[in-house]
Formats: C-alpha cells, structure tokens, sequence
C-alpha cells in the first residue's frame, strides 16, 4: 500500500489510492471499494484520528495529535538515540563506496555516491549493526604510472624542455597545478630525467597529492571514512596468486587466447571475464576478486557495495 503526503492539507496528513488500484482485480467501483474499507477499518487507539474518502476513491487520513504529542516527548527524552533500534544486534557490516581511482578530482557523480553510502551507514548503524565505512585505494598499475608521466611531462614542459606527453595522458589543469607545485618545492632537481628514481617520484608525489585532495573534499561534504584500504597492500603480500589458485583448483579459471579467464557465466554473469591478460598483467577485475575475498576475510557478517556510473 502506497501512502502519499497530500499537497493539500486539507486532504489530511496522508493518503492512498488502493482502492483505483484494487477496483480491476475485485470488479468493483474505486469507491465502493474504498467504503468498505471505511466501514471496516478500526482505527480506535491508533495513530489515526479520522480516515475520509475523497474524490474518485481516495483515502485519506488525518494523524492523532495526541500521538504526536507523544512521539514529540520520545524525542525530546531520548535525544540522538530516538529512532534507534536493534535490529542488527552488533553485527559487522562493511559499506564500500565512492572508491574513485585517485587520478583526479571528484565531481558531481561521486558526490552523489557519498551521499548514498554515507546515509546509508547511517541508518544501519541506527538499526544496531556494527558499520564499517571504507574507501577503496586504486593506487597499483596503468593509470597511476600514467598520471606520474603526465605530471611529470607537464614539469618539463614547464622548465623548458621538450618531454613528449603521453598519448593517453591525464589533461586536465589540475595536472598543471601538480606540476607547478613540484617546481616550487623541487626546482629543476628532476629536469630532464627519466629514470626509475624520478618516475616513482612523480607517481608518489602527485597519488599522495590528488588523494589528499579527495580526503578534504569529502570531508568537508561531511563525508569520513574508517578505513582508507590501499590496492598496493594485496599485492605486497602476493594475495592475487593464492586467489588464482583457489579458483584454478575450483575449476573457474581456463585459458583463452593466452589469457586467463574467470567461468563469471557460472554466476549468471552476462558473459566471462579475463583476470590477468595475454601480457601476464592482472586486469581491475583480478584485483577486486582478491579485495573482496580479503573483505571476507576480515569477518564481516555482510558487505555492501555501492557502485558509480562506471
């Protein structure tokens, strides 16, 4: 059953349209419909003070006052804690969300996600689970590499010299201001290099700086998160080869094309994934199968998701 809040207040506090909705299935008019729910509804001792039909076969329902008089009092004796119940019992709940890959700044979209992922810890905590918000690092592979060369071109480039930019690059101005920044603190100290010491600088430096622009501005949408779980971590402990193996010695992993393939299809998944490709580099997908089974791991009773557009 549908209740709405009347534009009107004279329509009352809430209404229902059941009875248009129920007249095809019963055969009968919206409005006979809606009397004899009238003549049988008790509403004596409850939050109703009086139910009216209206129209075509609206009903509509006017709110006791003396119990909202009550439940006033509730939250006024009870505080923060009104509303609170124990529904969960101290279980564990992760909640994953926004999880931006730190290779720029958040927009809109993400905020959208904060929002959704932060109301809802929210109320789980309300409901008496034990809620555990986390962000989601991708601080390993391609893109980051990318986002240090990018950096790292543009700081050339502002020195005078000649790098050539990354086909693929990251453009955006806020590249510029990184690049700016490294020459105020640095100088020329890194002009013209291009070994392994300068490009481990440039992608630490400009990871470092990006996420902590992410921190800030989610915490000033007031938006916080528990645990800031970083990507690198599973690899350092090699975890991705114990899940390969796991799933190998299950028989969900074949090879295809020199690449190595998940039965994702078994899970009703639309069609099979690659987790490391032909190159023997690990796709995304391969990472969050370790990630999650490391969520798992950690005891949670459940885990919660909460993706973007992407």
């Amino acid at each position: 059953i549908i209740l709405l809040i009347p534009k009107d207040k004279s329509h009352g506090d809430l209404s229902t349209n059941i009875a248009m909705q129920l007249a095809r299935e019963l055969r009968s008019k919206p409005l006979d419909i809606a009397n004899f729910i009238i003549e049988n509804l008790d509403i004596q001792g409850t939050i109703i003070d009086k139910a009216k039909i209206a129209g075509p076969g609206f009903i509509n329902f006017w709110l006791s006052e003396n119990w909202l008089y009550k439940v006033l009092d509730e939250i006024r004796e009870q505080g923060e804690n009104y509303g609170k119940v124990n529904l969960g019992k101290g279980k564990r709940v992760q909640v994953e969300f926004v999880s931006v890959n730190p290779t720029g700044p958040l927009h809109v979209g993400h905020g959208k996600c904060a929002v959704v992922g932060d109301a809802l810890s929210s109320i789980l905590k309300a409901a008496g689970y034990a809620v555990e918000k986390e962000y989601y690092i991708n601080d390993q592979g391609k893109q980051i590499d990318l986002l240090g060369q990018s950096v790292q071109a543009r700081y050339n480039n502002l020195l005078g010299e000649k790098k050539e930019f990354p086909p693929d690059g990251y453009k955006g101005e806020y590249i510029v201001d990184i690049a700016k920044e490294v020459i105020d603190k640095f100088q020329d100290k890194y002009k013209g290099r291009d070994d392994k010491e300068s490009r481990e600088f440039f992608r630490e430096f400009t990871l470092k700086k990006i996420l902590s622009g992410i921190k800030k501005d989610l915490k000033d949408f007031g938006v916080e998160f528990d645990v800031w779980f970083s990507e690198k971590s599973l690899y350092k402990h090699n975890k991705l080869q114990e899940v390969l193996e796991l799933l190998k010695q299950r028989g969900f992993l074949y090879e295809k094309e020199g690449a190595l393939w998940l039965k994702s299809t078994d899970f009703s998944d639309e069609k099979d994934r690659v987790v490391v490709r032909g190159n023997n580099i690990p796709t995304y997908f391969a990472s969050d199968i370790v990630y999650h089974q490391n969520k798992y791991q950690r005891g949670f009773d459940k885990v919660i998701d909460i993706w973007g557009a992407d």
